[in-house]
């Protein structure tokens, strides 16, 4: 009856250096629970076993998606909808919905929304309170135009990337790692582009630590929401979610929220929308607000030139990043 949900890959060195996510699930979750355990069942049914040699792939990718929204989907037309987060002795805390995409080649379904529809949505109607801030955590920071024009009515938006002292791909002695000391150089190449006037971009810097954490956190200025939306000239001086900021949605999940999630990967996210005065969202304001200690802002971060023959690469083969 208890769910560890997370973005990380379990890896032995995921449980002793890395900066990552995990949300504890217990008691069914009401119904998460089950829910998670039947998504994963469904998708090794539509898997192919490995037997230590290789096997010919199937593709089945309508048979997955009708079998995934008869998991995701629920038959009840009012699922969710009478749920009153406004009262005051209301002892929710959050309302979980949770995600699920497939790759594009897998087609496309036409009850089950993708995590990145929904992702999109939510920020656009959080864009017209005209206060709302987004806050992104990813270790690859890669976002899509598709994402980008979602977040053009946000009053200002944090991206958090890993450093290159903290980043998984940083010159390592172990094998894995060998040779591949400037994929730190594409992504810092890529998140550079983003900074403008409602952009910022912070490094999270933290010596023998490796950052890992993605998520979205959404917030907006209740003092601010009958005000025209202005952009102010001058970058924020913390990344931190001030007491001052409602918090009103938290993700956990696979997504990196980039070209690769978006265009090559599987990815299911859980969506928190949190009451007025949620314990939750607090927890989820502490959770951003510490990593922002270890945030460094673009100018701190050393910069190093990509080399010719990436640069020139870079906008084919970004959807592997």
């Amino acid at each position: 009856d208890t769910l560890i949900l997370s973005g990380a890959n379990l890896s032995e060195e995921y449980f002793s250096d890395r900066h990552d996510r995990y949300l504890s699930i217990q008691d069914g979750g009401n119904g998460l629970v089950d829910f998670y355990a039947e998504l994963v069942d469904t998708l090794c049914k539509h898997s192919q076993e490995y037997m230590g040699r290789d096997v010919k792939p199937s593709f089945a990718g309508e048979r997955l998606l009708d079998a995934m929204s008869k998991v995701v989907m629920t038959d009840d037309p009012t699922g969710g909808i009478n749920i009153n987060l406004d009262e005051e002795q209301s002892k929710i805390v959050a309302v979980a919905v949770p995600t699920f995409q497939a790759p594009p080649r897998f087609g496309t379904h036409e009850t089950l929304r993708s995590d990145v529809k929904a992702i999109v949505e939510l920020i656009q109607q959080l864009a017209q309170t005209n206060s709302g801030i987004l806050y992104l955590a990813s270790a690859y920071l890669n976002p899509t135009q598709t994402f980008l024009q979602a977040c053009e009515g946000l009053k200002h938006v944090h991206f958090m990337s890993a450093g290159r002292i903290s980043h998984g791909f940083k010159p390592k002695k172990k094998a894995g790692n060998k040779e591949r000391d400037w994929v730190p150089t594409v992504f810092d190449e890529l998140s550079r582009v983003l900074i403008d006037e409602r952009t910022s971009v912070w490094f999270y810097q933290r010596e023998n630590w490796t950052f890992h954490a993605k998520g979205l956190w959404l917030a907006w200025l209740p003092s601010l929401a009958d005000r025209k939306s202005t952009s102010s000239k001058s970058q924020p001086t913390s990344a931190s979610i001030s007491d001052e900021m409602e918090l009103v949605v938290a993700t956990h999940g696979s997504g990196n929220f980039g070209a690769r999630s978006e265009v090559r990967d599987f990815e299911s996210n859980l969506i928190l929308f949190f009451p007025p005065n949620s314990s939750l969202a607090e927890d989820h304001r502490n959770e951003w607000n510490e990593m922002g200690e270890y945030a460094a802002r673009s100018s701190e971060e050393e910069v190093k030139q990509l080399s010719i023959p990436f640069k020139i690469a870079l906008p084919t083969i970004r959807t592997f990043f």
